[in-house]
C-alpha cells in the first residue's frame, strides 16, 4: 500500500494482483517462499525492484516511457515494504528500470537484501562503473550481477545511439568495463561479479559484429559473461524510431 512505481507510478503490488486475478493465478507464500499457483504451483525465482526513473543517457532504444526529467526516486520507506515483500522469499532481486545505481539509498537496500539471503543484481548503462569506488560498495553490498548494457563498440555510435554527444561518455563506459574486468582478474571466483551484457540489434550493428566482439573480448576477458541479444522493439523511445528495426531477414542475418 503506498507504494508508487518511478516509471509509471502505478502501484506495484496492485498491478501484481491484478494481472494475477486476470490469470486466474494467485501469489502465495508458503514455508518462506513466494508462489504462483494457477492450478499447478511454481515458484518465483525473481523479484525486479524499479528504484528510480533517473538516467544520465538518452538512449534511443531504451523500452523504458520517454520523460526521464522527472528524476523520481522511490522513497526508501517505499522501497524497504517491497524488499520486506520479495527479500528472503525469492532467489534474487534485479534492480532495473533506470540508473538503479544513482538511487541515494541503493546500496542501503541491496545490503539489507542479501542480509535476508536474497542474491542482487543491477542494470546499468555501464558509466557509474567508470569509479572504480562504485564497485567496491557493490560488492560490500552484496551485488552479484551486473547486467550492463553495451549497445556498441564505436565511439561515434555511442554517441549517437545515447543522445549525449560527449567524447568523454565513451570512454568513461570503457573503464567502466575495465574495472569490472580488473576486480573480477584479481578476485577469487565468489567474490567475482556475474557479467550480462544487453544488446539490442538494430539497423547499422551488423556491419560492426566483429569489431564488437573483439571489443569484449577485450575489455572483459576475465569476467563470468553472458550475451544478452533481443531486437529493437517499438516501445518506450523505439516508437520514435521505427526506421532501426531489423527485418525478419536481417535478424536472420545478424543471427547466423
Amino acid at each position: 500500500p503506498g507504494c508508487r512505481c518511478p516509471w509509471t507510478g502505478t502501484n506495484p503490488m496492485q498491478v501484481t494482483k491484478h494481472a494475477l486475478r486476470n490469470s486466474s493465478a494467485v501469489l502465495v507464500e508458503e514455508n518462506g517462499a513466494l508462489y504462483v499457483d494457477s492450478g499447478s504451483r511454481y515458484p518465483v525465482d525473481m523479484g525486479v525492484l524499479t528504484l528510480t526513473s533517473r538516467c544520465n543517457l538518452d538512449c534511443i532504444m531504451c523500452l523504458e516511457p520517454l520523460d526521464v526529467s522527472r528524476g523520481l526516486d522511490l522513497p526508501y520507506e517505499e522501497a524497504m515494504r517491497l524488499v520486506d515483500t520479495f527479500a528472503g522469499k525469492v532467489p534474487k532481486i534485479w534492480s532495473c528500470a533506470g540508473a538503479a545505481l544513482l538511487h541515494p539509498r541503493f546500496f542501503d537496500l541491496a545490503r539489507e537484501i542479501r542480509r535476508r539471503g536474497t542474491l542482487v543484481g543491477v542494470g546499468t548503462n555501464g558509466l557509474a562503473l567508470g569509479n572504480a569506488e562504485m564497485l567496491r560498495r557493490c560488492a560490500e553490498s552484496g551485488v552479484k550481477w551486473l547486467h550492463i548494457s553495451c549497445p556498441t563498440s564505436q565511439p561515434r555510435r555511442f554517441a549517437r545511439l545515447s543522445g549525449r554527444s560527449a567524447p568523454s561518455l565513451f570512454e568513461t563506459f570503457v573503464r567502466g568495463l575495465d574495472n569490472v574486468d580488473a576486480w573480477n582478474r584479481d578476485h577469487a571466483p565468489a567474490e567475482q561479479f556475474e557479467v550480462i551484457l544487453q544488446l539490442v540489434l538494430m539497423k547499422g550493428f551488423v556491419a560492426e559484429i566483429d569489431a564488437y566482439f573483439d571489443f569484449i573480448a577485450k575489455h572483459l576477458s576475465h569476467s563470468p559473461l553472458l550475451l544478452r541479444v533481443e531486437p529493437m522493439q517499438l516501445q518506450g523511445r523505439g516508437r520514435e524510431r521505427p526506421e532501426l528495426m531489423l527485418n525478419i531477414d536481417e535478424l536472420a542475418h545478424a543471427a547466423a
